[in-house]
Parts: structure tokens; C-alpha cells; sequence
């Protein structure tokens, strides 16, 4: 993998990064450095893997309230130290289209924070999402995460040229 992918990763791949770091790495991967305070630290210190928030602290917000505020904010501060993240100015964060909104909210995808991942992605190079959570593929089904046809995943990928990967996915590729 010759240039940096750009991701926005949702609240609950977090808490598997944070929780327990060997579920993400793909079988017969390397375990973790000791210095290493989670999976991705590897290929953001390669350059291989850039974070992307928004400037305006909605999606951090989230990670402190769900994942620790403390344990957030030595995680996010190393990440920068590894310039491993890339804050989005929020005039460049626009709103769902009301037609893609309307449809999303169709398929069971109502929460805030996972809209703004959304409109995060829009706005990277690379148009990925990094997603545990079954929102982003069924709302419905859980049984369908990480299936590309699933619903919200389809129409993400059709309609908004938006991928969305387990995290374990992420981790294969950036071994590549």
C-alpha cells in the first residue's frame, strides 16, 4: 500500500480498538509493541493510515463519553503526535442530502453521531468508514455486519461512494 488511507472510524470500533487490540489484528498478525497503545498505531507511524474528525469535536465528544475522556484524550493526543489525524474545518461538513437522509432513516440509520461520520467520509479522500457497528450495515439484522450487501452499507456505497469496512478489514489491508 504505496499512499495513506484516509478512514473515519465510528464510536464502536474504538472500543474494540480499546477493549481488546488482538481482535483486530487479522490471524498470525505480530501482537502489539508494548508501546503501542492500540492496533492502528503501527500503520499511522508508517504513514500508512490518517484519521479523519471533524474540527468541531462532535465525533471526539462521542469517543470521551462512550470510551473515557481520559483514556480518549492520551489516545487522540498520541495519534496527533504520530500525525495520524486530520481535522475536517466544519464549514466543509455539509448535511445529508434530505433525500439520502429521508432514505437512511428509511433503512433504521437515525443516529446523529453516525450521520456525521457519514458527512465526515464524504469529505475523504478515500470515502471509508471504518464500522463495528451493526447501524452501518443493518439496524435490523446485527447478523449482517460486514456484509456488503447489507442495506445502509448498499446504499452508502451506491449512492454516496462511501465504503464501509469491519475493522478488522482495515487492519488486512494495511498489512498489504
Amino acid at each position: 500500500m504505496g499512499t495513506r488511507l484516509e478512514v473515519v472510524l465510528d464510536t464502536v470500533s474504538l472500543q474494540h480498538l480499546l477493549r481488546s487490540p488482538k481482535r483486530c489484528l487479522p490471524k498470525g498478525h505480530r501482537k502489539l509493541n508494548q508501546g503501542e497503545k492500540s492496533a492502528i498505531c503501527g500503520p499511522m507511524k508508517a504513514g500508512k493510515l490518517v484519521l479523519v474528525l471533524d474540527q468541531g469535536r462532535g465525533l471526539l465528544s462521542e469517543w470521551e463519553r462512550t470510551c473515557g475522556a481520559d483514556t480518549v484524550r492520551v489516545l487522540f493526543s498520541y495519534w496527533e503526535s504520530l500525525k495520524g489525524v486530520r481535522l475536517l474545518p466544519s464549514q466543509k461538513i455539509k448535511a445529508l442530502e434530505n433525500r439520502h437522509g429521508r432514505h437512511l432513516r428509511k433503512l433504521g440509520f437515525t443516529d446523529t453521531v453516525d450521520k456525521l461520520v457519514l458527512r465526515v467520509a464524504i469529505n475523504t479522500a478515500n470515502k471509508t468508514v471504518v464500522s463495528d457497528d451493526g447501524d452501518f450495515w443493518n439496524p435490523h439484522n446485527p447478523s449482517e455486519r460486514g456484509n456488503k450487501t447489507a442495506p445502509v452499507a448498499r446504499y452508502c456505497e451506491e449512492e454516496l461512494d462511501i465504503t464501509i469496512v469491519l475493522l478488522r478489514t482495515l487492519m488486512t489491508q494495511l498489512r498489504r
